[in-house]
């Protein structure tokens, strides 16, 4: 697999602690939302696999997106 360099999106140094709060919420529900797509594919659960494997399984699918989960 082809390495490829993140470059994350800069954090606004003016966001509210309200703000904050509410941007990391959604992060965690788009997360709950993948690792759930995670387990219908793979049938594998969070503590049968390593963070590695799921980031890399992330990836692959922005390019070939499974039909199952």
């Amino acid at each position: 697999m082809e390495k490829t360099i993140v470059k994350f999106k800069e954090i606004d140094a003016k966001m509210t602690k309200e703000t904050h709060i509410e941007k990391h919420k959604e992060l965690h529900r788009s997360l709950d939302e993948l690792m759930g797509d995670f387990f219908g594919c793979t049938k594998k659960f969070a503590s049968q696999t390593t963070l590695m494997e799921f980031l890399e399984w992330s990836f692959a699918q922005t390019e070939n997106p499974t039909s199952e989960g």
